[in-house]
């Protein structure tokens, strides 16, 4: 799934993780670190280029992913957003500017299925 969605010509980089289901067990949540490009158009393409892969339940494009001094993605943050627990993330964040990336992240993070509504 991962390297379908790098296979898009505006895709820079892309990280695919799992979180639990209540329906089918296991999703897929992919986060895509793109320009000039928004989910439909990415989740059309997707379609086409997963034809024998289960596709994500969740496709967030994002301007920037939270990386390392390294500049490896910092899959630890994520997997957090992905299975909604989000209360104490800041508490990994190492800089000013990743908070800004991650808190962008954030408010637009599709996994509210385990949110209860009052």
């Amino acid at each position: 799934v991962t390297e379908a969605l790098r296979a898009h010509p505006k895709v820079r980089d892309a990280i695919v993780l799992t979180f639990p289901d209540r329906i089918t067990g296991t999703g897929l949540y992919a986060f895509v670190e793109a320009s000039d490009l928004n989910e439909k158009a990415l989740g059309e393409f997707d379609a086409g280029a997963l034809r024998d892969t289960a596709a994500p339940q969740y496709l967030q494009v994002v301007d920037a992913l939270p990386r390392d001094a390294a500049g490896t993605v910092r899959s630890e943050i994520m997997q957090r957003i992905a299975i909604n627990q989000v209360e104490d993330i800041h508490a990994l964040v190492g800089s000013e500017a990743e908070r800004a990336v991650v808190d962008r992240i954030l408010a637009a993070r599709k996994n509210f299925r385990d949110r209860f509504v009052l």
